[in-house]
């Protein structure tokens, strides 16, 4: 995946948290990644990038959009694009309000 050292420390932490929360799925294709790697080549499907988000926005007290994941499919979501929208929650510490809890 992509250099983790280039990016501000708090993206930095929840990178590795994210690559954690995916080598516990077993996927070998994590080795290989990069950030045009999609979610569909790591055997995500839609509900699999909603639970991965879900378990993100409890560890770092974000709430997603659902319309920021719904509106990608997973045959075309990269890593890059999926990182890119988790910085901007970061940077910007949103608040959603109406959006509903997650539960995994």
């Amino acid at each position: 995946m992509a250099d983790a050292n280039t990016l501000d420390p708090e993206l930095c932490a929840l990178f590795k948290e994210v690559s954690r929360m995916l080598q516990r799925q077993n996927l070998e294709q994590l080795e290989s990644a990069t950030p045009a790697t999609t979610f569909a080549d790591l055997g995500f499907d839609s509900l699999g990038v909603v639970e991965l988000s879900c378990a993100i926005e409890d560890r770092v007290s974000i709430k997603i959009r659902d319309e920021d994941l719904l509106i990608h499919e997973p045959k075309s979501f990269t890593l890059g694009q999926y990182f890119a929208i988790l910085q901007g929650y970061i940077t910007e510490r949103e608040t959603i309000p109406g959006s509903l809890p997650c539960t995994i």
